[in-house]
């Protein structure tokens, strides 16, 4: 099932006209600092884990579902995915990943992106908020001039654990992820990529505050050495928890991450 919903996101996404998906040689691939891996056996098993009293139910995942809604911001009309835990309380407190969807960020990616990586954060009790790109702009381009005032509608709407919302995003919606986060690093509490990265000349300093995991695929071409630059410049910028994990074998469709395997991406959001 996993790997036909991944199949399935790899065919829509080269559809949706994203694909800046191109295999560079081994031998052009620079030099590479040593990464911080993590095996399964690291990784805590979510069927008996207790997260906060949320003990994640992950064969129940299919069961979720996410609706839409719309609204108006300044003119600007955008229209928004939610997907909220099981029993989940309006008056309670929720961490929330705010999601930025690949290819051409429009509603099929969106419904896409949740259905391939972010469905099962929610049995991880995380409120998952993915965005429709607006009419004639993309949060590759345009976000720091829509993404503020939607996070401030989403604080308006639910009370944020850590409050802040965490901002993650798959391929492009992966570097808007970091676009939007190093123009207003205030916002976010992390930003999780799977893949993406930052453009070359940016300032990683800004992110000290936050956060950073970036996940790629091993054959994953340009998007492996453009995500290895940026964990270097974080590191080099004195990031205090970067995280890069290259997963063998693996394309620009991380296998790994579906499924079960989503686990360790919400793991890793709600430790402290």
């Amino acid at each position: 099932m996993a790997i036909a919903k991944g199949l399935a996101f790899l065919l829509l996404l080269c559809l949706s006209g994203c694909a800046m998906i191109q295999p560079v040689a081994l031998s052009e691939q620079p030099a590479q600092t040593e990464v911080e891996q993590t095996t399964m056996s690291d990784r805590v098993d979510p069927q008996t884990q207790d997260f906060d009293g949320r003990v994640p139910r992950l064969e129940e995942a299919d069961e979720l579902a996410w609706s839409y809604e719309t609204i108006d911001l300044n003119g600007t009309t955008i229209e928004y995915a939610t997907l909220l835990p099981p029993n989940f309380d309006p008056a309670g407190e929720y961490p929330l990943l705010l999601a930025l969807p690949p290819g051409g960020q429009d509603k099929n990616m969106v419904n896409a992106g949740i259905d391939t990586f972010w469905q099962r954060g929610a049995l991880y009790g995380f409120v998952i908020v993915s965005p429709v790109k607006p009419s004639g702009t993309s949060y590759m381009r345009d976000g720091s001039l829509i993404l503020p005032e939607f996070v401030a509608f989403l604080h308006e709407t639910y009370t944020i654990a850590g409050g802040k919302p965490h901002l993650g995003g798959v391929s492009n919606g992966g570097i808007s992820t970091f676009k939007a986060g190093l123009e207003h690093p205030e916002l976010y509490r992390s930003l999780t990529v799977l893949p993406g990265y930052a453009a070359a000349d940016s300032n990683l300093s800004t992110l000290s505050e936050l956060k950073v995991t970036l996940y790629v695929g091993e054959h994953d071409g340009r998007w492996v050495t453009s995500s290895q630059r940026t964990y270097d410049a974080l590191v080099a910028a004195n990031h205090n928890d970067p995280l890069l994990e290259i997963f063998p074998n693996e394309g620009h469709v991380i296998q790994s991450l579906t499924g079960n395997g989503v686990g360790q991406i919400f793991e890793r959001l709600l430790q402290e």
